[in-house]
């Protein structure tokens, strides 16, 4: 008997979300511990069982339930010592049944997948808004739920759908079956089928003087979708535009002002620039090729040194830099910048290089790119337009050293290009040796419990689920026990 219930089992605890898969999980735990009677109240108990072992039962289910839920939630049954009253007001609170949740979840009718998204991720979505439902006593028919479920893909799935409108489909495992096979092979032919346009293209493409050809390219030509714009009528090397559907690359205006731009690209192998003015240090050689996203190839004649003066105007050394003449930007690599030890941090538009505790560049998102935030120092240039660094530069280096501090490093010549040790005022200086005033000792301490009580009303927000907008604590001043009580007013 001892080892009849030592298998253990636990569940998410539950949060507010989601609650009829808690709800499901919940109900397998209180059958597993013996315990599910307890949701049919007094009223549901069967015959023969004693109140004794009722009540038992009653109290290992509510602390079933109780250690299931998530503090912000228990807060909102306080007070229910029944697991029947407990698991009602669950019910009432997450499963709400009105015509509002009803209309809300009818979103279900206008699911649509985005082309290109994963077919699984999608069916998951769509199963979570039909269990929702079911919850709400909402029931959909096998054969609805397969129509819905294939007025949801998008058009390009429209070769299935009629494939399929053909053949039963009541049958929802067969229906999802047949998308995810689709899926699975689109996914395997998206390389041969991408081949197959290229050769078709180079066909049409051929003008041997006869007219009839010629006629005929013009037809095929409608029917050509250029892979750029979206548009028909042209081919990708044909379109004047850049695409603008999905936003995954700069206009055409913005790449010829930015030519001299770097570009922060994680595709990249190396770090690239067809400008060889460009180059601190640079050697000849023969670098091989580079391989571009279309297969094709652009040859490295050399290799070196750029200087690029950074967003904080530091000046940092590239090394390792290919000269390619043949590339239209300047790419600086990622993974380049991983090997070396660089982390990286991106949002709010921004990419930034971090090394330790120090940013060392910053990437500012312009299209879908990340551009490099700084100036390329041209050659030698580099060297004739460096200023010698300022003492202040140096102090806020040095975690804002003092004045004499620097001095004494100045002396022994740690400190490159810096002449002379005068600082002007720091703002920053003065804001951190700013402290609060510490609060007096307390004269008055108590000696026995109950004899001091701190009271504090504290305004609550948002307002709770139950509705409270305050809450109230007292504080026994010799024990510290405290007591919370919410209110909805005060």
């Amino acid at each position: 008997m001892a080892g009849k219930n030592a298998a253990k089992f636990e569940i998410p605890r539950f949060d507010g979300t989601n609650f009829a898969l808690w709800k499901l999980k919940m109900q397998a735990v209180l059958v597993k511990d013996g315990c599910a009677v307890a949701l049919l109240g007094k009223d549901g108990k069967p015959e023969g069982m004693t109140d004794k072992t009722f009540a038992e039962k009653d109290e290992m289910a509510v602390a079933n339930i109780l250690l299931a839920l998530e503090d912000t939630v228990l807060f909102n049954v306080e007070g229910e010592s029944s697991a029947i009253g407990l698991w009602d007001k669950l019910k009432n609170i997450y499963e709400g049944k009105s015509l509002t949740n009803k209309i809300f979840l009818r979103r279900l009718y206008a699911l649509k997948m985005k082309d290109g998204a994963s077919v699984q991720e999608h069916l998951n979505h769509f199963n979570l808004l039909i269990s929702k439902l079911m919850a709400l006593d909402v029931k959909i028919e096998d054969d609805e739920k397969a129509c819905l479920l294939l007025c949801s893909m998008p058009d390009s799935w429209d070769n299935l759908i009629m494939n399929l409108s053909h053949v039963k489909i009541h049958d929802l495992d067969v229906v999802i079956a047949s998308l995810l096979t689709e899926e699975l092979r689109r996914k395997t032919s998206v390389g041969s089928h991408g081949d197959a346009m290229v050769v078709r293209g180079r066909s049409i493409d051929r003008d041997y003087g006869d007219r009839s050809k010629s006629r005929s390219k013009s037809k095929a030509k409608k029917k050509v979708r250029c892979w750029g714009c979206g548009k028909i009528g042209h081919l990708k090397k044909e379109c004047k535009g850049k695409r603008t559907a999905d936003g995954d690359a700069l206009p055409a205006l913005e790449r010829v002002e930015n030519s001299n731009r770097w570009i922060l690209d994680s595709g990249a192998s190396f770090h690239m620039t067809p400008h060889k003015e460009w180059f601190y240090t640079y050697k000849s050689c023969n670098g091989g090729v580079v391989y571009m996203g279309d297969d094709g190839e652009c040859e490295v004649v050399g290799i070196g040194d750029v200087r690029i003066k950074m967003f904080d105007g530091c000046i940092r050394k590239i090394s390792d830099v290919r000269h390619v003449p043949t590339l239209r930007k300047s790419l600086l690599s990622i993974g380049m910048f991983d090997s070396h030890g660089l982390k990286f941090s991106g949002g709010n538009g921004q990419l930034k290089l971090i090394k330790g505790i120090l940013t060392v560049a910053k990437g500012e998102l312009v299209g879908n790119l990340y551009r490099l935030i700084g100036e390329t120092m041209f050659g030698e240039a580099a060297v004739a337009n460096t200023k010698p660094d300022s003492a202040m530069l140096w102090h806020k280096r040095l975690g804002h050293m003092g004045e004499r501090g620097l001095q004494v490093l100045s002396k022994r010549n740690l400190l490159p290009h810096l002449k002379s040790v005068s600082l002007d005022f720091c703002e920053d200086c003065v804001f951190g040796k700013q402290h609060r005033v510490a609060f007096s000792l307390s004269t008055c301490k108590s000696k026995n419990f109950l004899d001091l009580i701190h009271a504090l009303i504290h305004v609550k927000h948002p307002i709770s689920l139950g509705g409270c907008s305050y809450f109230v604590s007292f504080i026994d001043d010799f024990s510290r026990k405290v007591w919370v009580y919410f209110e909805k007013k005060i």
